[in-house]
């Protein structure tokens, strides 16, 4: 479902369809330089997702994969089991349309709805700033009360990434490293 490139260090998001076949890569950046790009050919029909086989009425929607793991680590550390959530992230927030009534619901989540008829509840955990505020009311408004939707942003921090490192104690660049060279030298990579 991920990988890392071997020259430049940066993550890649895999996303799949129903048959198990790859649709998607969103590549983004592992050090300081910001890079957020999609591979030639993707469709973010399908873009990165973590679906649950036994949970099917309700799905929780993120603007980036790095936020949706995030979720399903605060998840983990409450003791609950993250594996029973639908999680999906959308490469990205979607820009409304000048008239926020226009706007259009991105294919990703219209194509999850479309397969999936018996979801009931969407989870919005969008960033705390103006374009992921303005995509939460455009996706209300776009979903035209079909489902029960919930805004549900991080209680700290810009996005969910920002609220788990917060959680974590960590709050800058410089202490996430720190927290990253512990857990190599004391084997807690894999947990």
């Amino acid at each position: 479902m991920l990988y890392q490139e071997e020259k430049t260090n940066n993550v890649v998001f895999i996303g799949y369809d129903n048959n198990h076949n790859i649709k998607y890569a969103g590549c983004r950046s592992t050090g300081e330089k910001r890079i957020m790009k999609d591979a030639k050919g993707s469709t973010k029909e399908y873009s990165f997702r973590l679906l649950s086989e036994t949970n099917r009425d309700s799905i929780h929607l993120f603007e980036s994969s790095i936020d949706l793991l995030s979720y399903a680590t605060l998840l983990k550390i409450r003791g609950y089991d993250w594996h029973n959530q639908n999680l999906i992230a959308l490469a990205g927030v979607y820009q409304p349309a000048n008239k926020i009534e226009q706007s259009k619901v991105p294919i990703t989540v219209l194509n999850f709805l479309n397969n999936n008829q018996n979801i009931k509840q969407i989870v919005i955990h969008f960033d705390n700033d103006r374009a992921g505020r303005d995509a939460t009311k455009a996706f209300i408004i776009g979903l035209n009360n079909k489902y029960d939707i919930y805004d549900i942003h991080a209680p700290y921090g810009k996005d969910i990434n920002d609220y788990l490192c917060y959680k974590l104690g960590l709050k800058n660049r410089k202490q996430i490293e720190v927290y990253k060279t512990y857990k190599v030298k004391n084997n807690f990579v894999r947990e």
